[in-house]
């Protein structure tokens, strides 16, 4: 009982985490929309772990915040458009990564101690879309980083493209 205690705990701290920043983020109306989103994926994942803890476990339906953002990250790429925000955006998604990372070392190394099989499954299914979030932040992160990191000099050539 105490990891499914751990694991609420977790989830509506990084869920009020990612409200936090899509408030701060309104101006950028994407951003703001992928905040929030990942914030309802970690509402799901709650419900999910009270269900466990009193063994009322119903499937685990998957959300689409994934396809969204990379839908959202193909537009961004077609437009060349930027991202806009009132704080410093490469510290939030790095903690934010930091968070998911957390959560899923603590995820598989509790896994084996659940019993119940229906549970393992529902907590596989929550593993993997954690992946599917520090798969898009890392994306952020990537985007944020590339000009940082980028001189715009005739003597460079750069194969990827923004």
């Amino acid at each position: 009982m105490k990891f499914i205690e751990t694991a609420i705990e977790m989830e509506e701290l990084i869920q009020n985490y990612y409200l936090d920043l899509a408030d701060k983020c309104a101006a950028n109306e994407g951003l703001k929309t992928i905040l929030k989103m990942l914030a309802g994926d970690h509402e799901q994942h709650v419900v999910k772990f009270k269900q466990m803890a009193e063994n009322e476990c119903s499937e685990f339906k998957s959300t689409t915040a994934y396809e969204t953002t990379i839908n959202f990250f193909r537009d961004l790429q077609k437009d060349n458009e930027t991202f806009s925000c009132d704080i410093n955006q490469l510290n939030m998604y790095k903690k934010a990564l930091d968070l998911v990372g957390k959560k899923l070392v603590f995820y598989n190394k509790c896994e084996s101690d659940l019993i119940n099989k229906k549970n393992q499954v529902i907590l596989n299914e929550i593993i993997k879309e954690e992946n599917q979030h520090r798969f898009v932040l890392q994306n952020l992160i990537e985007m944020l980083s590339r000009p940082l990191e980028w001189v715009e000099n005739a003597e460079f050539y750069h194969m990827d493209k923004y």
